[in-house]
């Protein structure tokens, strides 16, 4: 799922040309995809496929992984892309203990009677893991260890991702997930964005607001959500001025 479509992935590739294709195809297979018994729950899953195929995933439904943002056109404007893959709304894959809990969804029992609300805690993992790549210095290690690999093997063709240093903030665009060919109802996908960043933003920015104002603005973390619709950067807008008063009283 992590080659081009005709969705904000497949522009990616589009832009990012043959080296980000390539740096795709040397991502290892996922450490979490052990967990998973099949990648969506749908009747055209093909059971002709062998088991090890099955679980040898690059990007897995709910994770995220990270490249370089390949070609020249891409990185006149960015440093990373963080690939991640959303569920289909309707066909999510199936619930094991296991999956639970390496992506810590602690609130879905049975599949047969929550579906939507199994898929909606997956997108949310897609926030959180997309998150803590582009942000969690700290525990990002998994992610170093696979771009040192990434980058050892594109250095013998000369082509090394680049270290960009400087800015100690972090600015990152974000499409609205799941919301195109994954199916999710535009509301539904909003809530899961507002309800993910207000978590990320209370959890980051949880200090003394006084040292925040006198921060450098290049020294803050920064979400921006790409959306098509004045309605929908409005409802988004208020839900996320909700849910972090909500995160305030907790």
């Amino acid at each position: 799922m992590l080659f081009a479509a005709e969705s904000i992935d497949g522009l990616v590739h589009q832009l990012g040309g043959l080296r980000i294709r390539a740096e795709c195809s040397l991502v290892p297979t996922h450490q979490y995809s052990h967990a998973y018994i099949n990648q969506q729950s749908s009747k055209l899953h093909d059971d002709n496929v062998q088991d090890d195929e099955k679980r040898s995933v690059k990007c897995p439904v709910g994770t995220a992984v990270a490249t370089s943002s390949g070609g020249e056109e891409l990185q006149q404007h960015y440093d990373t892309i963080i690939h991640t893959t959303p569920p289909f709304y309707n066909y999510p894959p199936s619930i094991t203990p296991e999956l639970k809990e390496v992506l810590g969804i602690i609130d879905i029992d049975s599949y047969d009677d929550c579906i939507h609300s199994w898929s909606k805690e997956l997108l949310r993992s897609c926030y959180r893991q997309s998150f803590k790549i582009a942000f969690d210095n700290n525990t990002n290690n998994d992610t170093g260890i696979q771009n040192s690999f990434i980058n050892n093997a594109l250095s013998l063709f000369g082509l090394n991702i680049k270290q960009h240093i400087g800015k100690t903030g972090k600015r990152v665009a974000v499409p609205l997930l799941g919301a195109g060919c994954r199916a999710f109802p535009k509301e539904i996908a909003l809530d899961v964005a507002a309800i993910e960043s207000a978590s990320w933003l209370s959890t980051t920015h949880s200090s003394d607001t006084s040292d925040q104002e006198n921060t450098d603005e290049d020294e803050l973390d920064v979400v921006v959500f790409g959306l098509l619709e004045e309605d929908d950067a409005r409802y988004l807008s208020d839900r996320l001025e909700k849910d972090l008063t909500n995160y305030t009283r907790a």
